[in-house]
């Protein structure tokens, strides 16, 4: 394993360097453990000032509750926006369009919800970073791109992701080393992956890393199934984007 002090000491030297030419530094601040540990190594990169985030949340979220803890904590300026009217909206009329059964309609929408609610999130992210010429700080994790893949908002702004080389676990870790507090380490953001994929990110952090750990021969096999099927292009895609990647950390 690699040494977290001087990595996170690395990690924010090289967000320094990366943001240097831009206005701000724009973080979604989605609730996610990663996305507060980055924040923090953002505003003790570059200051608070140079920080804004932006919080979209789909009527009344815990992710809106968290991104104002976080705020209150480093003291950033915050932009936070309901997606519920457009969201709704976009559905009733779909809907309508389509001269479904209001019954049949809702049910429809509901396959389709889900990924709309993202769709109007990474948009309003990308208007944000746009208006302020900002750079967007992706805060996508190792364990998150290895069961995901990458989701990259590449709309002609530029982003950085600084987090992509640790693991979910690494990064409480680097939260720990900044002192950050603990009820930012324990955001509840994180079960919605675990529940996806039906595993425990210490047991996939445990996998990554080949931590010898007693690891169930059936978790590995959902592991490198899911693997398989969406981090195929990642070890090509990786290397063509802006990352901090820690040494000596074999990704993928």
């Amino acid at each position: 394993m690699f040494d977290m002090i001087k990595e996170g000491n690395k990690m924010k030297q090289w967000i320094a360097r990366a943001c240097e030419d831009s206005n701000k530094v724009i973080i979604d601040a989605n609730g996610s453990v990663e996305s507060s540990v980055i924040a923090t190594m953002c505003v003790k990169a570059v200051g608070k000032a140079n920080v804004i985030l932006v919080n979209v949340s789909y009527g009344a979220e815990s992710s809106a509750a968290d991104a104002v803890s976080l705020q209150s904590y480093l003291r950033t300026d915050i932009i936070q926006a309901n997606s519920r009217p457009a969201v709704d909206s976009i559905l009733f009329t779909t809907s309508e369009r389509n001269n479904t059964a209001t019954k049949r309609g809702m049910v429809w929408a509901g396959d389709i919800k889900k990924q709309l609610v993202e769709d109007v999130r990474r948009t309003t992210v990308m208007a944000v970073t746009r208006e302020h010429k900002g750079i967007l700080c992706n805060t996508l994790s190792l364990s998150q791109t290895y069961l995901d893949g990458l989701t990259q908002i590449n709309s002609g702004i530029n982003e950085i992701f600084p987090a992509i080389g640790f693991t979910h676990g690494e990064l409480i870790q680097l939260g720990m080393i900044l002192e950050m507090p603990e009820s930012l380490l324990l955001l509840n953001n994180s079960t919605e992956f675990e529940h996806k994929h039906n595993i425990k990110f210490n047991i996939l952090d445990d996998y990554i890393r080949q931590i010898p750990c007693g690891i169930s021969p059936k978790a590995i096999e959902k592991i490198e199934d899911t693997h398989r099927k969406t981090g195929e292009l990642l070890s090509n895609n990786i290397m063509l984007l802006n990352t901090y990647l820690p040494t000596g950390s074999e990704m993928f």
